[in-house]
């Protein structure tokens, strides 16, 4: 069911537009001057627009399937993230193995693991529920 885009006029000196969608196959069914709506006209590009205004009419609300494939398609995302950080890891280890041999009398912080940690564990907490 693809829903068509509708702005309200409430007041003909003072337009307020309220984006509202209704399904396709009602479109025939509604008389939408008789509501007061009307359809929001599309640019060239095909995007929707709000007559007199060259700010594109933003979706509210997305095909599910859409919105379900992208959030799957995330957790990839932070996989990838996830091996780049190992690979980030070892190399900030062994730069700070490599500090404290040639300044073995230094208390220097190379990298900051006690904030790395705190936020592994906030990760795991989101990833928890808790």
């Amino acid at each position: 069911m693809k829903p068509i885009w509708v702005w309200i006029c409430w007041n003909t000196q003072l337009t307020k537009k309220i984006i509202k969608t209704i399904p396709e196959n009602l479109k025939e069914d509604i008389d939408l001057d008789a509501y007061g709506y009307k359809l929001v006209p599309k640019n060239k590009a095909g995007n929707y627009v709000q007559k007199g205004s060259k700010l594109d009419v933003k979706q509210l609300f997305e095909d599910q399937k859409d919105f379900q494939l992208k959030r799957v398609a995330a957790f990839d995302v932070i996989e990838q993230e996830l091996n780049d950080i190992y690979k980030m890891l070892s190399n900030a280890k062994n730069e700070t193995s490599e500090y404290y041999n040639d300044n073995p009398s230094s208390y220097t912080v190379i990298k900051p693991t006690d904030l790395v940690l705190d936020y592994i564990k906030d990760i795991k907490d989101l990833l928890k529920g808790e």
